[in-house]
């Protein structure tokens, strides 16, 4: 049972937005990809898991702020008498552990770059859980994982009491799992956990890397929903991109667009004059504002008017 599906996170969206709308710069447009490939690989885990049988409950993306510190959760899966952290990591390429526990990627010409330790991420988010728990008045048994999904992945000298899942034994892991899940049956106290965990639930961290945007800097127009090309024109009813061919209607594509504008810009009133000069093809004003007055409420009168 999945209490808390999993999402794109907000700043995953306005990277996304931003780079549709812009030119990245060249680390901004390295950290997307790092959420892009870290949202992939969480959502390969979630279709891992889907075949799971007998009584468990499932929360995805937890974020939590215990004592001015926060920390976030890929998985977690409550099951009876235990709780199972999942750290999801979506690595490709090859890695390397010294004798020390230090990670390094190998990169051409064998050459090797330190990388953080997932193994310490791991134990702190442990950690926090306990005492994110103990708050809460519950004490269960936590086996933390770190799990591997990307196939390309490979970790050279990794302790075998290391705890980790390696893309060769997911299939293993998901049928060893399923087997401890049919042998029992889940109480109370573990649906009262998951609605309490829920509740403490932060939506957004406080500490999220946004990239360098204006309303100025940003290309306007309404791009394909299919392929987020700017090349569509627009009919009576609908929007029709040039290079897929995909339709969307009118109304459709001008929400998804002041939806963007919201997420963009929370501060800036949304107007009409605002949301057409954002579309950009969409010529008529009263398009625009039969949209919005449709679908949000309406502040002020004439001039002055504004949604929300």
């Amino acid at each position: 049972m999945i209490y808390k599906h999993r999402t794109e996170s907000k700043e995953l969206m306005i990277y996304r937005v931003v780079n549709t709308r812009t030119t990245l710069s060249q680390s901004e447009m390295q950290y997307y990809w790092t959420l892009e490939k870290g949202y992939e690989g969480e959502v390969q885990f979630d279709h891992l898991l889907a075949p799971l049988q007998g009584e468990f409950i499932i929360l995805n993306d937890l974020l939590f702020e215990i004592n001015n510190t926060y920390f976030q959760i890929d998985s977690l899966l409550l099951a009876p008498e235990k709780i199972h952290l999942y750290d999801v990591k979506n690595f490709e390429n090859d890695y390397i552990i010294d004798n020390d526990n230090n990670w390094y990627s190998i990169l051409k010409n064998d050459r090797k770059k330190e990388s953080k330790n997932p193994i310490h991420q791991l134990n702190r988010c442990e950690l926090l859980l306990k005492q994110q728990l103990q708050r809460l008045g519950f004490k269960s048994p936590i086996t933390s994982k770190l799990v591997f999904v990307n196939p390309n992945f490979y970790l050279y000298q990794a302790p075998p009491n290391h705890p980790i899942i390696f893309p060769t034994q997911l299939d293993r892991f998901v049928n060893q799992l399923n087997s401890q899940l049919t042998t029992a049956k889940l109480k109370e106290r573990d649906f009262k956990l998951a609605q309490q965990l829920l509740q403490n639930h932060k939506d957004e961290s406080p500490f999220k890397n946004r990239p360098d945007y204006t309303f100025e800097g940003l290309k306007k127009g309404i791009y394909c929903k299919s392929c987020q090309s700017f090349d569509v024109f627009t009919n009576p009813k609908t929007i029709v991109c040039n290079k897929c061919g995909f339709r969307e209607k009118i109304e459709a594509a001008v929400l998804r667009n002041v939806e963007e504008y919201k997420m963009l810009f929370p501060d800036i009133k949304v107007t009409t004059t605002a949301i057409s000069e954002w579309c950009g093809i969409i010529k008529s004003d009263n398009t625009i504002r039969k949209v919005l007055t449709t679908n949000y409420q309406s502040i002020g009168k004439q001039r002055g008017t504004h949604y929300i």
